[in-house]
């Protein structure tokens, strides 16, 4: 009988010390993390009212663009869209207006907050074909970003 009760608590010892490992692992080591949600980016009106921000840095791989933005709040939720002007100029490679839509509803902090966001901009291409390549004006951001459909 001590034997089973011994054998037990080894192996009840043993989960305890395997489950702490896993979760140290977990906060640790940057692979475990959570992984970014990516918005989808669409075509649309691009005359929505949007809330102050200021687009710190952006980030191209691939089809998705990361955005680095400064705002103020800090007491509601936020949220940004990222939507594309329909209509694309006749140049080569065709140029895309964008624009990023922040809102929150009764914000009344006026804390410095920052964020990234990840966005699938292939709604954006000129057409969906690899290598088809287009230029993208953001409102907001002093250069032209060139994205290649991938």
């Amino acid at each position: 009988m001590k034997n089973i009760i011994l054998f037990s608590l080894a192996v009840f010892l043993f989960g305890c010390a395997s489950t702490k490992k896993i979760s140290d692992m977990n906060n640790e080591n940057p692979i475990y993390s959570k992984a970014p949600v990516v918005k989808i980016a669409v075509l649309g009106d691009m005359n929505q009212t949007s809330l102050p921000n200021t687009i710190k840095n952006i980030q191209l791989t691939g089809n998705k663009l990361w955005i680095t933005v400064e705002y103020t709040g800090g007491c509601a939720s936020h949220t940004f869209d990222l939507v594309g002007n329909q209509m694309i100029s006749k140049s080569l490679p065709p140029i895309r207006s964008i624009k990023l839509i922040h809102s929150s509803e009764n914000e009344s902090c006026k804390q410095l907050m920052s964020e990234t966001l990840f966005f699938d901009i292939s709604n954006f291409a000129y057409k969906k074909e690899m290598g088809s390549v287009i230029k993208l004006n953001l409102e907001g951001w002093k250069e032209q970003i060139v994205y290649t459909f991938q």
